[in-house]
């Protein structure tokens, strides 16, 4: 009996905690989409070339300064995040899928232009062979999210 319950305790705690990582999933695709959205309007209004660098465990954005590529840090909004510790990322750039590096680069995959365009991408955030959330964006800068559950 003692078994029986100790089982149950730990499968609904191993279930608890599979949910709020798949929660935490979900905030954070639906959290890259608005800031990607915000980082498409800033380019646009300040005439300025963006771009979205993503690593194993996070992402950031950078600006285009001369020739090179600055990763922001000291913007309140489009600063450099933490993905949730069970995350498991992939991102296809053109249908390829790129390895990502564990720390950032000092450039980023995917450019946010001046003119509303940007890289064509998908990026996907999965944990556990549950069905990834997906982000993608085509070439004229159209982003979509499609996540697990159909929303």
């Amino acid at each position: 009996m003692v078994l029986v319950i100790v089982g149950v305790l730990v499968g609904t705690a191993v279930l608890s905690i599979g949910g709020r990582t798949d929660e935490a999933l979900r905030e954070e695709i639906e959290r890259m989409a608005a800031l990607l959205r915000l980082s498409q309007e800033e380019a646009i209004l300040q005439s300025r070339e963006l771009g979205l660098g993503i690593w194993r465990d996070g992402y950031g954005f950078y600006r285009l300064a001369g020739e090179q590529w600055q990763r922001l840090t000291d913007d309140e909004l489009l600063h450099s995040r933490e993905l949730p510790e069970a995350a498991e990322v992939a991102l296809f750039l053109e249908g390829v899928k790129v390895s990502l590096e564990p720390e950032p680069r000092n450039k980023p995959q995917v450019f946010i232009l001046s003119s509303g365009e940007m890289s064509a991408f998908e990026l996907t955030l999965s944990t556990d062979g549950a069905p990834p959330h997906r982000l993608q964006a085509d070439a004229m800068g159209r982003i979509e999210m499609e996540l697990a559950d159909g929303g």
